[in-house]
């Protein structure tokens, strides 16, 4: 009953929100900081993995493709093509 009436007079909660920027520095924080980091669980690779995903779309091909001189492609003779 209290929930529904305080939803009626406040309006619906919706949390805090965070810009990409933000939510870096947070992520930042909870990796660099000792304590925060074993609360939050984050490794430094979970790091590199969100940040990563949050600059992904500012980034062009250019700046994340390999160079094709510095792909390998394995050589499947003829005999072993389906």
């Amino acid at each position: 009953m209290w929930n529904s009436r305080r939803r009626q007079v406040l309006g619906r909660e919706i949390g805090t929100v965070y810009n990409p920027n933000e939510l870096k520095k947070l992520i930042n924080i909870h990796v660099e900081n000792p304590d925060a980091a074993v609360e939050s669980g984050l490794t430094v690779q979970d790091q590199r993995l969100l940040t990563g995903a949050l600059e992904y779309k500012d980034k062009q091909v250019l700046h994340v493709m390999t160079d094709l001189d510095k792909v390998n492609t394995p050589v499947v003779p003829p005999s072993r093509l389906p």
